[in-house]
């Protein structure tokens, strides 16, 4: 945190810059806004463990027709609420958000991804998906959400 403060600080001392400002600082509001949400995205993609499974499933695939609107917790922490877009088909999961800064979409295949049991915990159901071989990043989705997308996969067996 005190780096994030004293590279702020550097910024914001550039003499051009400082002289822009004066004592008005309003004039902060806009600065801040541009160089404080990049970082607070990188900072939380890596963190969840988004950015790590980016490198290896980021894709430019079409979304299946099989997607919804979800809430996802990444690693038990980050709650993705209402802002992904999850889809299925016979291949993989699919996983976007709204948010596109620092958060490609993904595609990530069935054999890539575990499936846990469903747990409760006070009113809700849910079931932790464990993505990725190496990162193993677990994400809990809402029971019934699981469901449905695990509903291609089970398609894809019985055809197949």
């Amino acid at each position: 945190m005190r780096i994030g403060i004293r590279v702020i600080g550097l910024i914001f001392s550039i003499p051009p810059l400082a002289h822009w400002m004066g004592n008005r600082p309003e004039r902060m509001a806009p600065l801040m806004f541009v160089f404080l949400v990049p970082m607070i995205l990188i900072v939380v993609s890596i963190a969840s463990g988004w950015w790590g499974l980016s490198l290896r499933y980021k894709t430019n695939k079409p979304r299946p027709a099989n997607r919804r609107t979800g809430s996802a917790g990444f690693r038990y922490v980050f709650g993705y609420n209402n802002v992904l877009r999850l889809g299925s088909d016979s291949e993989g999961l699919f996983i976007s958000s709204w948010v596109r800064l620092f958060h490609p979409p993904l595609f990530i295949p069935w054999h890539d991804v575990e499936v846990g049991e469903a747990k409760r915990m006070l009113f809700q159901r849910y079931r932790i998906l464990t993505l990725g071989p190496a990162n193993r990043v677990p994400v809990s989705i809402d029971a019934k959400t699981s469901d449905r997308l695990l509903a291609a996969r089970n398609r894809a067996k019985v055809d197949g």
